[in-house]
């Protein structure tokens, strides 16, 4: 049953998962609840997915643009213009009163 969140099926069957890049920094293994990646594509999820280093330029220092040979252009990213997105300076504002 879709939706019993206590049971094996916590609902994941109501969404479609695929064509994801995963990637820990760490090295750790992905994992999905406590499946390992092949037993998640088993159990019919991500079946255009990888776990690769996505290859951003330069992570620590907020540079996420990707790197040539990306694998998250493989799998179908389209890069955007990143400094068009998220919060910017707003001029400052000055009290005339």
């Amino acid at each position: 049953m879709v939706g019993d969140y206590g049971s094996e099926n916590d609902g994941r069957d109501a969404c479609a998962f695929d064509h994801n890049l995963y990637w820990i920094t760490s090295g750790e293994p992905v994992l999905f609840g406590n499946k390992t990646f092949a037993q998640w594509r088993a159990a019919g999820h991500d079946k255009d997915s990888r776990i690769a280093d996505p290859l951003f330029v330069d992570p620590e220092k907020g540079d996420f643009r990707l790197k040539p040979g990306s694998p998250a252009v493989e799998i179908g990213f389209e890069p955007w213009d990143l400094p068009d997105v998220g919060p910017r300076p707003q001029p400052a504002v000055r009290n005339v009163l």
